[in-house]
């Protein structure tokens, strides 16, 4: 009896933790599941990473699959990959792993923060729940990009941070800078999460002025210090702080629709017409943010989620880069869940309407979660029997690669998909210039090089770098090879 006794206890005391971990769990076996068949899949960005880990690990610095500097991106995730080349392992299966541990990782740390606040368990049930079975963390788990490492260290920000809004101390608010420092080392979106803590610290109404303003120092400081080094070498290299980008061709009515349609898709079937997910989203996450008004934890989530949002639309409209996709979009889908949750917390506490609204909104929500399981589960099952499209096997099957392998091309090499060529094949080509550079590059390069070739991919479309039309035109293209899916030319010389 002494021993069902203890063992009770231990299951009372501890219930929410092993829920906690057995959903964490889930979120492991789903995302490893999923990549069982292929591995990770890779694109343009995976092959840059992938490059730097290995040129770092031999070390040459961090390059590009192109032989550029290694600017664009902020080194730590080529650095982790790089780990795992030094162990001696398989880096796919060693990032399969990764990907999925830190997906875990991220489940437990969201239950952890919304235990940390003393919520409900129907709320942290559902709020654990939410991100467990979260359509852009679960995606983005399955291929080979920063962003899991990003998210993660983006809920352990919250996490630290949430102690630092509890009890403002030096301890707290140094924990918070560290890994702070290590999101912006991560990605340079990074950056909103050094704004966001500054202006909580700053105007944090328990702190005297001047140590709020000594706080916001150190905090800054020490957040920004790192990657202070990491753009002082870019600009030792390239004289640029991030690299050069291309402009932006789409304007801000077009992100806005974009960032919209995609978030709204997060909870609602996509088969909805926008304008109800619009209608359905901002009612009940609206609802969520007036009900948990007054808490400054949530209230430090929506400011992280809106600046974030506002930023990633900003630099849509100026620069050039992929659309506003799940990817971009992936860390607001954190600070949504966490005000749904403080939300559906505030409303449980209240009497008479309040508690019945929280019937009503958990209900909701509720729904919610048993579409997001089915959606995940369809889409695990179909991985897992499948594989992805984009895996390291499907590049090194394509005929073009195949054919690069057995016939090397001794000389300078184009193309309009050169992460293709590197995945496949592992060789280092040139992207086609863009437009708004001209031709200059490649005319020196066929200069100083006898043998320059043209792999042109039909499956990959660049608006921003000249047409194979328009490269026939400026030079004399001589075929060499034709495949389903690729043409191989020689650049001989100017029409």
């Amino acid at each position: 009896m002494l021993g069902v006794r203890v063992s009770l206890d231990f299951l009372k005391k501890y219930c929410k933790y092993i829920l906690l971990f057995l959903f964490a769990c889930g979120a492991f076996s789903i995302s490893y599941v999923s990549t069982i068949k292929g591995g990770v899949n890779l694109s343009r960005d995976s092959a840059n990473y992938l490059c730097a880990a290995r040129t770092f690990m031999r070390g040459k610095g961090f390059l590009c699959f192109d032989n550029t500097y290694f600017v664009k991106w902020p080194p730590l995730y080529p650095f982790v990959l790089s780990m795992f080349l030094r162990a001696g392992g398989d880096i796919f299966y060693g990032a399969r792993i990764f990907q999925a541990l830190l997906f875990a990782g991220t489940v437990l740390f969201s239950g952890l923060l919304f235990l940390r606040n003393k919520y409900s368990l129907t709320s942290v049930v559902l709020g654990v729940s939410l991100v467990c079975f979260s359509l852009p963390l679960y995606t983005v788990s399955l291929w080979l990009w920063t962003e899991p490492l990003f998210l993660f260290l983006l809920i352990l920000f919250f996490y630290v941070f949430n102690e630092f809004l509890n009890t403002p101390g030096y301890r707290n608010l140094i924990f918070s800078a560290v890994v702070c420092s290590l999101i912006w080392l991560t990605k340079y979106t990074g950056v909103i999460a050094v704004i966001t803590g500054l202006i909580f610290i700053l105007s944090d109404r328990r702190l005297k002025n001047p140590q709020r303003i000594t706080m916001g120092l150190i905090f800054g400081m020490v957040a920004s210090f790192p990657l202070g080094l990491w753009i002082g070498r870019n600009y030792v290299l390239t004289h640029t702080l991030a690299g050069v980008r291309v402009p932006s061709d789409l304007g801000l009515i077009e992100n806005i629709y974009r960032s919209l349609n995609v978030i709204t898709s997060w909870f609602c079937p996509f088969s909805l017409p926008l304008t109800l997910r619009i209608i359905l989203f901002t009612g009940t996450v609206g609802g969520m943010i007036y009900a948990g008004r007054k808490d400054r934890k949530m209230r430090f989530m929506f400011t992280f989620g809106l600046l974030y949002l506002l930023f990633l639309v900003f630099m849509a409209v100026r620069v050039h880069f992929d659309k506003l996709d799940t990817r971009l979009l992936a860390p607001v889908y954190l600070p949504i869940v966490s005000i749904i949750t403080a939300g559906l917390n505030a409303l449980y506490y209240q009497k008479g309407a309040g508690r019945t609204i929280f019937k009503f909104l958990a209900g909701f929500w509720f729904l919610v979660v048993i579409f997001l399981v089915y959606t995940i589960i369809s889409i695990t099952l179909y991985f897992h029997t499948t594989g992805g499209k984009f895996t390291v096997d499907k590049w090194r099957d394509l005929e073009v690669v195949k054919w690069l392998k057995k016939h090397p091309l001794k000389g300078k090499l184009y193309s309009n998909a050169p992460d293709v060529l590197y995945l496949g094949a592992g060789l280092n080509a040139s992207r086609v210039p863009e437009r708004i550079w001209g031709w200059k590059e490649m005319e020196e390069a066929i200069e100083r090089n006898q043998n320059v070739y043209l792999i042109w991919f039909g499956i990959r479309k660049g608006q921003t770098i000249f047409s194979l039309k328009e490269i026939g035109d400026k030079y004399r293209l001589i075929p060499i090879k034709k495949f389903s899916r690729a043409l191989v030319f020689k650049i001989n010389e100017k029409s």
